[in-house]
């Protein structure tokens, strides 16, 4: 059962798909905290319906894949979500 930080995050990536045809399958978030002494921390949150396997997927996509340049052109730019 998903949590209700899990559901609010479907629900923020759900209204803003990168297609109007676009279904939302699963998803992963990445944050970066500084705490005291200016130490930092990364957690992650994952969509309870995505398996490991998505999971593992998604942040190696993220890391390796082909990424827009500055002007949201070049590889990867047909996938980059615009604000409309």
């Amino acid at each position: 059962m998903p949590s209700t930080e899990q559901e609010r995050i479907s629900e923020a990536v759900m209204g803003n798909p990168p297609h109007p045809d676009a279904t939302l399958v699963g998803w992963v978030v990445i944050a970066e905290w500084e705490i005291a002494e200016r130490e930092r921390l990364l957690s992650r949150l994952w969509n309870p319906d995505s398996s490991s396997w998505q999971v593992k997927g998604y942040l190696h996509e993220a890391l390796f894949g082909a990424w827009p340049d500055a002007n949201g052109t070049g590889p990867g730019s047909q996938w980059r979500s615009r604000p409309s």
